[in-house]
C-alpha cells in the first residue's frame, strides 16, 4: 500500500497563487453599469408582470393591489404631463398590445427602445472595465438620445393638449 504524500509547498503556498486586485475606480464603474442594467431589467420584468385593470389602473396580479397614481401634475394641476401613460404603455407593450400602448403614450416605443439598448451597451462596458480596456466613449450620444426623447415627449404632449 502506498502512502499519500502532501502536495509540494509551492502548490499550497497562497503567495504562489496570483491574486487579482480590483481598484476602487473599477468597482465604481462596474457598480455604475450594473445599476443601469438592473434598472432596465426591473422595467422589463415589472412591465411583464403588472397588468392594467378595467378602470385603467396598474395592478399587481395575484393580490389585485392597485398601485397609486404617481403623476404630480395630474394630481395637483388636473392635467397630464408628457410622461403620463408611460407606465401603462410599457405594460401594454410588454403584453403585446401595441395599439393600446400607442394610445397611452406614443413615446413609450422610443423610451422602451432606450431601455432595451441598455442591455448590450452595459454588458459591453462592464466587460471592457473588467478586462482593463477603456470604456467606449460616445461623446454624449446617449445623453443626446435621452434629451431627444424628452423633447419628443413634450412635443407630442403639446400636440395632444392642442387637439
Amino acid at each position: 500500500m502506498s502512502s499519500v504524500r502532501p502536495p509540494p509547498d509551492s502548490i499550497c503556498n497562497a503567495e504562489a497563487i496570483p491574486s487579482r486586485t480590483v481598484s476602487a475606480q473599477t468597482l465604481l464603474r462596474l457598480r455604475h453599469h450594473a445599476t443601469y442594467l438592473l434598472i432596465a431589467l426591473a422595467v422589463l420584468v415589472l412591465g411583464s408582470v403588472l397588468r392594467i385593470d378595467d378602470q385603467n389602473r396598474v395592478v399587481v396580479p395575484g393580490i389585485e393591489l392597485a398601485l397609486p397614481a404617481v403623476c404630480v401634475s395630474l394630481q395637483w394641476l388636473g392635467m397630464s404631463c408628457p410622461g403620463c401613460g408611460l407606465t401603462r404603455g410599457c405594460i401594454a407593450l410588454m403584453h403585446g398590445r401595441w395599439q393600446e400602448a400607442w394610445t397611452y403614450n406614443p413615446g413609450i416605443f422610443l423610451v422602451l427602445l432606450l431601455v432595451v439598448l441598455q442591455f448590450p451597451y452595459r454588458v459591453v462596458q462592464m466587460r471592457r472595465v473588467l478586462s482593463g480596456v477603456p470604456e467606449l466613449q460616445y461623446s454624449g450620444v446617449f445623453e443626446n438620445l435621452l434629451m431627444g426623447t424628452i423633447l419628443l415627449l413634450f412635443v407630442q404632449w403639446i400636440i395632444g393638449m392642442c387637439t
